[in-house]
């Protein structure tokens, strides 16, 4: 069996965020089969709707675009509810806007993200390396 960077994976029925179903290793025949169940994709499909073939960095991609959302107005309540849940992660000043990432991660590089700009609370899903001048730039394009 040889490794590869490719995976096999689905959308969940009344889901819409991609899920990996296995790494996928090409078998002595040449054929695509999953790592630990040792399924081809077409026998996958006895079992799970439409599943495809991706490389694991276009995945993560897809997967990121589908949990990624917008800036939405909060509450000062669920703010300080973050912020004394677990220390925070990235806590920054930057153009009059405070903000921080949840330490726990959602899936992969993803998190939430707590913002204040004034008298105004933000909250938000992004990757975790997301910089404060990027997060000042988003609340104040949501505030315009």
């Amino acid at each position: 069996m040889q490794r590869t960077d490719l995976v096999f994976w689905h959308i969940p029925t009344n889901a819409r965020v991609p899920s990996v179903i296995d790494g996928v290793v090409i078998d002595n025949e040449g054929a695509q089969r999953g790592l630990y169940s040792g399924e081809t994709l077409e026998q996958l499909a006895d079992r799970y709707h439409e599943p495809k073939v991706a490389d694991i960095a276009d995945f993560m991609t897809m997967q990121e675009n589908a949990l990624r959302t917008q800036p939405e107005p909060s509450t000062e309540e669920y703010y300080v509810s973050a912020l004394e849940c677990l220390p925070p992660h990235d806590w920054r000043r930057v153009r009059g806007v405070e903000s921080f990432k949840m330490v726990e991660r959602l899936c992969g590089r993803m998190t939430r993200i707590y913002a204040k700009k004034g008298d105004s609370y933000w909250t938000f899903t992004d990757r975790d390396d997301l910089s404060a001048e990027d997060i000042a730039a988003k609340i104040e394009g949501v505030m315009q």
